[in-house]
């Protein structure tokens, strides 16, 4: 579990992804966005690719500021784990939340 945690917070902190920690503390990994359409373009364009990933906004969250979280465990295998990493880079860059 915590080799796919730190793998997933490795690989989105390093594609400029802004993350709710900054260490790999935890399974549950939050990028946080604060435009809306950015986040609800990422979160559909996933779902879309068959990702399914929470999607919390205001008033779940501060003004401003929407949160993708995304769970792993410890059966994700090594290339689910790059394939998850290469469908938000995908996401990221077609809205432009990532270079």
């Amino acid at each position: 579990l915590w080799k796919n945690a730190r793998a997933m917070h490795a690989g989105l902190k390093a594609m400029g992804f802004k993350l709710g920690t900054e260490t790999s503390d935890s399974a549950i990994i939050a990028i946080i966005l604060t435009d809306q359409h950015q986040a609800i373009a990422i979160w559909q364009a996933l779902l879309e690719g068959g990702l399914y990933v929470n999607m919390a906004r205001p008033p779940a969250t501060p003004a401003g500021t929407y949160l993708l979280r995304c769970s792993l465990c410890a059966e994700h295998t090594d290339e689910q784990v790059a394939t998850i990493l290469g469908m938000f880079e995908a996401a990221g860059r077609a809205v432009g939340v990532i270079a």
